[in-house]
């Protein structure tokens, strides 16, 4: 279901949107019933199929360039890519949950972390009603102990990436970001999918300029891509 969050920005009549929304997709399971968002079966929630399917895939580690090293809870494949396409574009703010203990769980996130969540373009949080990383980010925090806080803003918006291939990706992301100054101590990226790597580099751009160390990323998931490097 839509969800409004009152850390994010968003304005009144967008508020409100989200709030008819819960009501009218509440009334919409009521009557025509609920089915897991990771294979449609019938039921409440995330099947216990399904969620013992993401927490069996193994890590995946990743290399992008040598200098930041990528661990992903699972590869991007079913069911875990639906589960977070449904938090991400369908409603779905409840999968925080779940997909938050994947993380937190399989890549024993540290309570003494800082978790820099990527930030989302601000046309995505107000079409969603909330920014899904930041709230994704939140959700590990309080699971594990660590700090959430946001060190990224988007100066610039990168556009849709699906379909982009390596160089169009990087060439969308780039000067996309900056980060807060005055901050002194090493953080651990986070998003919610790895594919080329061309965001967490842009992060990693940024943090840098302001002389914030970062060697670490996380993610919930990463793509199949089997290339050195990971380009």
């Amino acid at each position: 279901m839509a969800f409004y969050n009152k850390d994010e920005h968003v304005s009144q009549s967008e508020r409100a949107l989200c709030l008819v929304k819960n009501i009218l997709e509440g009334a919409a399971d009521l009557f025509l019933g609920s089915a897991c968002p990771g294979c449609g079966l019938p039921g409440l929630g995330i099947c216990h199929e399904c969620l013992a399917n993401a927490f069996a895939q193994p890590v995946i580690n990743r290399n992008l360039l040598g200098d930041l090293s990528v661990s992903a809870a699972c590869e991007y494949k079913e069911p875990v890519n639906r589960l977070i396409l449904v938090h991400k574009n369908r409603s779905g703010f409840w999968l925080k949950k779940p997909l938050a203990r994947l993380v937190a769980e399989k890549l024993e996130i540290d309570k003494s972390a800082i978790l820099c969540p990527i930030p989302s373009d601000p046309a995505a949080v107000r079409r969603r009603g909330y920014d899904h990383t930041y709230s994704l980010a939140k959700e590990i925090s309080s699971i594990t102990g660590c700090k959430a806080l946001r060190l990224l803003e988007r100066c610039r918006a990168a556009g849709d990436q699906i379909g982009r291939n390596k160089s169009s990706r990087s060439s969308a992301q780039k000067n996309t970001m900056r980060a807060r100054s005055g901050f002194n101590m090493p953080v651990l990226l986070f998003d919610d999918v790895v594919t080329t790597g061309a965001t967490l580099r842009e992060a990693k751009r940024a943090l840098r300029d302001a002389k914030i160390s970062c060697e670490q990323a996380v993610t919930i998931a990463s793509t199949g891509l089997r290339l050195p490097n990971f380009p």
